[in-house]
């Protein structure tokens, strides 16, 4: 197909304009993916007909561009750094995708598929092809399967993979920037009970409820509420010292008596649903000290234990779990 697309794109005819035969000619009249040309590798001498659905714009508005021209700002250093690539002879290949503002202003994924030209001898002529189509819909689908593999079906909190993934960049955060990180772990009281009770369903709008109601607790958008397992759920709160933390705690704690969700056979609750909180903050302290994620998991987990053990309906706080002040080499 390149060689074709060499005849059919030759610099010596008209940029926009019989360019091949009838039925080439027809395939990127009606083609969705756009064909360019160009010379040099920067600016565009050939611009196919699909620059209108794809860009908004008539072929004769794209010649003389780049590509670089229509990169939305956060995408056009790495679209620029691939170019390099190519047109430096580090590659005679080049696929990447990047964002672009249609000319009616809607946000669009493109992909573009690069290959330098080279000649019967297999040297660079110094011209480029280029075939670009539009992406959006693949990419959309892609982020909405992404979210799915890592949220809770019932609650729609993160789920535990998700959680493992977080935890793990936060505590590797906090070793660089030598801040605290903090964890709360909450278990709903004499769940099982209150399954045996009221049925399951009304088990898992319980669930749904309260998890909502935790979520309500949290105040910014770097933190994570995840379902743990069963009835626990776990928040994660990087840059939150031990009194921070306690005070997410507190309006968890809060919320979720707010509900008034009846639970007949739960004291603690007063014949609602409650919760019992364990709080646990990790203290970058110095490079000897060991210290791991799942050493901050164990101390939410035993103040979580604590908090049951006093009488539920409340929290406990672990002791300080030290971390290595910087992440191993």
């Amino acid at each position: 197909m390149l060689t074709r697309l060499k005849k059919l794109l030759n610099l010596n005819r008209p940029p926009v304009a019989d360019h091949g035969s009838d039925s080439f000619s027809m395939l990127l009249e009606n083609s969705e993916d756009l064909v360019l040309r160009l010379n040099g590798g920067i600016y565009f001498t050939y611009v196919s007909p699909a620059s209108r659905h794809i860009f908004g714009l008539e072929p004769e508005e794209m010649m003389g561009h780049a590509l670089r021209d229509y990169a939305i700002a956060e995408d056009r250093e790495a679209l620029i750094a691939n170019g390099t690539r190519l047109l430096g002879g580090q590659t005679d290949t080049d696929t990447s995708s990047f964002r672009i503002i249609r000319k009616d202003g809607a946000l669009r994924w493109v992909e573009v598929n690069s290959k330098a030209e080279l000649d019967r001898a297999g040297r660079r002529t110094g011209e480029f092809v280029i075939v670009l189509r539009d992406v959006t819909e693949q990419k959309e689908l892609a982020a909405k399967l992404a979210v799915l593999t890592k949220t809770d079906g019932l609650t729609g909190l993160a789920n535990r993979r998700l959680f493992d993934e977080t935890l793990e960049r936060c505590w590797r955060g906090a070793q660089r920037t030598k801040n605290h990180l903090s964890m709360l772990f909450l278990d709903l009281d004499q769940f099982k009970t209150f399954n045996d009770t009221y049925g399951h369903q009304a088990g898992d709008d319980c669930l749904r409820q309260t998890a909502r109601a935790v979520s309500s607790a949290i105040l910014r958008p770097e933190d994570l509420v995840a379902r743990y397992g069963g009835e626990e759920m776990a928040v994660i709160l990087p840059d939150t010292d031990g009194t921070g933390a306690v005070d997410v705690a507190v309006r968890a704690l809060d919320a979720v008596r707010a509900l008034k969700i009846p639970h007949a056979h739960n004291a603690a609750g007063a014949g609602f649903v409650s919760t019992s909180i364990g709080v646990a903050t990790a203290i970058p302290f110095g490079a000897e000290t060991a210290g791991s994620p799942g050493a901050l998991v164990e101390a939410a987990d035993g103040a979580l234990y604590a908090a049951k053990s006093q009488g539920r309906n409340g929290l406990a706080v672990a002791p300080p779990v030290m971390m290595a002040a910087s992440p191993p080499a």
